[in-house]
């Protein structure tokens, strides 16, 4: 006779520790990296809920390693490359009737000790976490430009003008960087110059016919592009959203 489910077994998790409760406002991904836990906090202005900082923690004890302020709320989550972990941030939410006066920032932070190697201040939220390469750091922004900075020292390498406003975060692939923006548009950018490679607008192109928003990051696997449409304000409010698959045939 097949078991009832009071005779399953019933997991019982353990928790080996805990870190921030009741102090921090974590929204944003946390990541691992080489026996560390890095976590960023945001505060809350009209709650006055949180501690706007990233946090390292030993990932076997939970131990506070060391801590960063932040100007501005993470909401992307750090990204590491080497020993240098990249946390962006706005003083906007996920909200596309908040972006006027909207502000941000790339902040670059040693992962050894959280000394700050550089900090670039922006016209714009940056919502998303950076993608990072070996020597850069690429950026979207809330003002319709694509950044990339020198993962090192963090100097301007190119600007790339998307011209409506990202909330998604670069997908690196080959020589090419895909974002999409709030219009629904797709754009492959040259890694080396910030130049258009192409662009493909999914709520006109005849295939797909699906205007929308795209919050969430394109997704690169196999030669192909995954990129989807989400309609939560705006005039395609509540209508038909898409999940397309850019490639060759």
């Amino acid at each position: 006779m097949p078991p009832t489910d009071d005779q399953l077994p019933r997991p019982a998790p353990v928790a080996l520790w805990q870190q921030g409760k009741d102090k921090w406002h974590v929204d944003a991904p946390v990541t691992v990296v080489d026996g560390k836990v890095l976590v960023a906090s945001a505060y809350l202005d009209k709650e006055q809920v949180g501690r706007r900082s990233l946090f390292c923690l030993d990932a076997k004890t939970g131990k506070q390693q060391w801590e960063a302020p932040l100007a501005v709320n993470p909401w992307g989550g750090p990204s590491v490359q080497g020993d240098v972990v990249v946390v962006t941030g706005s003083t906007v939410a996920y909200d596309p009737k908040a972006l006027q006066g909207a502000k941000g920032a790339v902040t670059a932070f040693s992962l050894a000790d959280g000394k700050q190697k550089w900090k670039k201040d922006l016209p714009g939220g940056v919502l998303s976490c950076a993608a990072l390469t070996k020597d850069l750091a690429v950026a979207t922004c809330t003002d319709g430009k694509v950044r990339a900075y020198s993962l090192d020292k963090g100097a301007l390498r190119w600007t790339y003008p998307g011209g409506k406003a990202f909330f998604a975060p670069p997908a690196l692939a080959g020589d090419l960087a895909y974002v999409a923006d709030l219009a629904g548009v797709v754009h492959a950018v040259s890694l080396k110059t910030g130049t258009s490679k192409w662009k493909l607008d999914l709520g006109t192109d005849p295939d797909v016919k699906a205007p929308g928003m795209i919050y969430a990051g394109p997704v690169v696997d196999g030669g192909r592009l995954y990129v989807a449409t989400c309609n939560l304000a705006g005039d395609s409010d509540n209508k038909t959203t898409a999940v397309v698959c850019i490639g060759e045939k």
